[in-house]
């Protein structure tokens, strides 16, 4: 066992040693592959998340799959470092697919589970992390916030020892503070941060980290108009990229002194030197593509050539507003607004002008905002200090006073003590036994009150109804998002309220459950139906159940049911009366019991154990206190074939009722 799990930490060694070249990358993802086959459970997430990692560039989707893979095997096996990991890959990953909300979520994540760890490089790393996701979305206040926190704790790691690695670490982190502090504006202090940056990289030796620097210097030279010093230190860092033959590093710099040659109004030598860019266009990072897409369209606006200027920024508005930088989609508009007139379309030009006028507006407001902010907090610190200065000198004034007060303070307070003591004695020797028992019946009540929130408010389901929500606002489909949260609150505050009662009406019950059958008909795409049949007979306001008993059958028919099965699912609920008791029938067309089985381990248990076991302790509890049997009973439904063709649960409650049937 442990000869397995010492060849399992040196192949992911070796695998991470060689997780830079494509060629290594492919064996490794083939070697983890054939790890995770023959690796036990309990060492499957770390191998998970190698893969995860390995592949979050280029197969983001396969990528999310397999840290997700992890970070449920990390919280089943309490494997904290592996949650860790699991958490930054999915942040990654969502990156990938422009997904900023998702990603910060899983950033933010990883952030607490750092804390909880405490492990400084840990945690200065999720900042990092999370200060570089911010970045890329052009949210540089909260980008520069968290940059500067992990730099605070590297910088304070450096100062105790391990002077390479956290050089290493601090020369990477003063460049990225410094590039958000360029896109702030703060020439400056983005020239100091690089100079830091420089100095650490040429003491390491990094030449790729010297070549990015130069290239960051050449930028900043640039937006000042001082085109010689940014063209030097484009041609530095092209040197240095050309002999490592980069394809993505040299596309970067050679973009940016084509910028340059743009920023001097070199028209014509721009508008050769676009084939030499052009052909980087595939290696170039979202945002980039879109700065070259504007940069084009502006050169064939200065040269009067409107419509080949359209066609680029058709591209670039299309590719700015599915990422959302706001900044780089504030520049397309103002182009779009000039080349509409251009071709004297007066109206059109009028319209994305003020949409650039807007856009820009809440750009520089929002700066303002945060300016004023700071400011008001340092008059709020300095006023705070001023009255704490004048209460100091009061109580210097008064202390002889404030001494004989608190003298006769305590006296008054050691006697009130004593007589509270006495009196609290007096009461838990006369109501011990009482309110012992009170005690356990409040605690059971409590525990089953928990135990039944945690069964609904299903953590996995919220998620999974606010991603449905997420998904119809990026599909513009605004009326059914409406509709889902308002279906979605209703049913939070009825399961919410139902929890606390001991029984419900019927009425509310099944209100609660057609709101809850709704939402997961929404969310996997109405790949079902269902109906609820109530006997005519039944006056279902009168008619009292204990709440939210009937749910978790129909989440499991949907889930292991209807969800894997191919071809239209159909749900039916039937209500009615046999003999003495409530009976209530569940029956779906899913795949049946048999075919579940394919459901993980994990997942059977954790519904087991929220749900279904939960159920029947609830009804075995509400069947004693009616003084009759209550059960269920789950038959597998078989065509003539003998063919799997569904499940049926089979409810029998005792009843109280205000009225009669």
């Amino acid at each position: 066992m442990e000869y397995r799990k010492l060849l399992l930490l040196f192949t992911i060694l070796t695998l991470q040693y060689f997780h830079n070249s494509l060629f290594a990358k492919e064996e490794s993802v083939d070697s983890l592959m054939y790890l995770l086959s023959v690796s036990e459970e309990t060492e499957q997430a770390g191998v998970l998340n190698e893969l995860a990692y390995l592949l979050w560039q280029s197969n983001s989707a396969q990528s999310i799959e397999y840290a997700e893979k992890a970070l449920l095997l990390s919280e089943k096996y309490n494997l904290i470092h592996e949650k860790y990991k699991a958490l930054n890959n999915l942040a990654l990953a969502c990156q990938q697919h422009d997904t900023l909300n998702v990603s910060l979520q899983y950033n933010m994540q990883a952030l607490e589970v750092a804390r909880k760890i405490n492990e400084p490089v840990l945690i200065a790393r999720a900042y990092f992390e999370l200060g570089s996701n911010y970045s890329g979305k052009g949210y540089y206040e909260k980008a520069l916030e968290n940059l500067l926190q992990s730099f605070k704790i590297i910088e304070d790691l450096y100062t105790r020892g391990d002077t390479v690695k956290n050089n290493r670490r601090l020369s990477y982190l003063t460049n990225n503070i410094a590039i958000v502090f360029g896109r702030m504006g703060d020439k400056e202090k983005a020239i100091a941060y690089y100079e830091i940056s420089l100095e650490m990289k040429t003491m390491l030796k990094d030449s790729t980290g010297i070549a990015n620097v130069f290239n960051n210097l050449g930028l900043i030279y640039a937006e000042q108009g001082e085109f010689k010093k940014a063209e030097s230190y484009y041609r530095q860092s092209l040197d240095i990229k050309r002999k490592m033959a980069n394809k993505e590093d040299i596309a970067e710099t050679v973009l940016n002194r084509w910028e340059l040659m743009i920023h001097q109004k070199q028209f014509d030598k721009a508008l050769v030197y676009f084939d030499s860019v052009y052909i980087y266009y595939p290696v170039f990072k979202s945002r980039s593509k879109v700065i070259m897409l504007n940069n084009i369209a502006s050169v064939y606006l200065a040269l009067e050539q409107a419509e080949k200027a359209q066609q680029y920024l058709k591209k670039a508005i299309a590719l700015s507003e599915r990422i959302h930088i706001i900044d780089v989609l504030t520049e397309s508009y103002r182009l779009l607004s000039e080349y509409y007139a251009q071709t004297a379309q007066y109206k059109l030009a009028y319209a994305f002008q003020l949409k650039y006028i807007q856009l820009n507006d809440s750009v520089m407001n929002s700066a303002m905002a945060s300016k004023m902010a700071e400011m008001q907090t340092r008059y709020e610190t300095e006023k705070k200090e001023r009255q704490i200065a004048i209460l100091q000198k009061d109580k210097q004034l008064n202390q002889a006073a404030l001494e004989r007060q608190k003298a006769i303070k305590l006296l008054y307070g050691a006697i009130s003590l004593i007589v509270i003591i006495i009196a609290f004695i007096l009461i838990v020797w006369i109501r011990s036994k009482q309110q012992r028992k009170n005690e356990k019946l409040e605690k059971r009540n409590l525990e089953n009150e928990q135990k039944l929130l945690r069964a609904q408010m299903n953590p996995h389901f919220i998620f999974n109804s606010l991603n449905t929500v997420q998904g119809f606002i990026s599909s513009n489909d605004s009326f059914k998002a409406m509709g889902f949260l308002s279906k979605f609150g209703r049913l939070l505050r009825n399961i919410l309220e139902n929890s606390r009662e001991n029984l419900i009406n019927l009425e509310n019950e099944i209100e609660t459950l057609r709101l809850y059958i709704e939402m997961e008909k929404l969310r996997y795409k109405d790949i079902f139906d269902f109906q609820i049949i109530i006997d005519k007979e039944l006056d279902t306001g009168n008619i009292l159940i204990p709440p939210l008993i009937i749910q978790p059958f129909v989440e499991n028919a949907i889930k292991h049911g209807l969800a894997p099965k191919q071809g239209a699912g159909h749900l039916v609920i039937e209500v009615k009366r046999e003999k003495s008791l409530l009976q209530i029938i569940i029956r779906d067309n899913g795949v049946g019991r048999k075919k579940t089985g394919s459901i993980s381990h994990t997942e059977r248990k954790s519904y087991k154990s929220f749900g279904i076991q939960l159920t029947r302790e609830r009804l075995e509890s509400h069947g004693k206190s009616m003084e009759q049997k209550a059960s269920f009973t789950i038959n597998d439904l078989h065509d003539e074939k003998g063919e799997s063709k569904g499940t049926e649960v089979v409810l029998s409650i005792p009843y109280n009722s205000s009225g009669s049937f």
